[in-house]
């Protein structure tokens, strides 16, 4: 009687410490500040990097929420549940972190859909949020399913300096997505890499996609695109902070790449 005694109560402290809600979470990676505010209640997000404030276009916020620069000392001060970092926060941090004894999650880089339910879900599930990353994760199947195809029509990506990016990138999967054919896969450029205006005018993409920042002042970054030999090709601009991080703003991107390539497909 006395064992099972016990072992009830083992299992109810269990249980009770399952159900206890995370209440203060702090994200030190812009990527991870997103997820964080689809999923999260207000009240859990008790801060957020700095960066976060120039999403008010696509995220908002709680007002009571406080923004860091992700250094441990704030950390500390900040006293949270659970600490959201990234693949990209410097090992030195996340060792402080773990020495403070703080729980942490690490995002991993996106470089596909599934890589993105991951994340959702991982976050879900340490806040106990899952449901809501389910509900999430449908949604955006489900976006997927009603996107148009265009039939491996070529497109090149093409960012400041005459960079673009090719396989195992968040970006070459968003077009393949959409049935695109990314000609810097058929170069050979595997993540980051540069374009030459020879390369650009052996394979002739249909379309050539700009990933925008929000000061479009006219820059010697983008001059390649001011040769006159490009001057009859399909431009679209899409904004950067849609399709740079691996969050559910890629539906956005996907959505906003697809309904302009149909503007521009049209005969004039």
């Amino acid at each position: 009687m006395l064992y099972q005694f016990i072992v009830f109560i083992l299992l109810l402290c269990t249980v009770s410490a399952y159900a206890t809600p995370i209440e203060k979470v702090i994200s030190l990676n812009l990527c991870a500040d997103i997820v964080l505010l689809h999923l999260a209640e207000p009240e859990q997000q008790l801060s957020l990097t700095f960066l976060t404030q120039e999403m008010s276009s696509y995220v908002t916020f709680p007002s009571s929420v406080q923004f860091n620069r992700g250094l441990v000392e704030e950390v500390i001060v900040f006293k949270p549940d659970l600490v959201l970092a990234h693949t990209f926060t410097s090992s030195l941090l996340l060792q402080n972190l773990k020495q403070l004894n703080l729980p942490v999650v690490k995002l991993k880089a996106a470089q596909n859909m599934d890589d993105i339910y991951q994340n959702l879900m991982d976050v879900g599930e340490a806040i106990h949020k899952t449901q809501q990353a389910k509900k999430i994760i449908t949604q955006m199947q489900k976006t997927l399913t009603q996107l148009p195809q265009f039939q491996q029509q070529s497109v090149l990506l093409f960012y400041p300096n005459g960079f673009t990016v090719g396989q195992q990138t968040l970006a070459n999967h968003v077009v393949t997505q959409l049935g695109l054919r990314n000609i810097a896969e058929k170069i050979g450029i595997q993540f980051w890499g540069k374009i030459t205006l020879e390369q650009v005018l052996q394979h002739q993409p249909h379309f050539i996609i700009l990933s925008k920042t929000e000061s479009q002042a006219p820059a010697l970054a983008t001059r390649l695109l001011q040769h006159n030999s490009l001057q009859k090709q399909a431009y679209i601009e899409i904004d950067n902070r849609l399709w740079h991080c691996g969050t559910p703003l890629i539906m956005m991107a996907m959505q906003e790449i697809a309904q302009k390539l149909m503007t521009v497909s049209e005969p004039q």
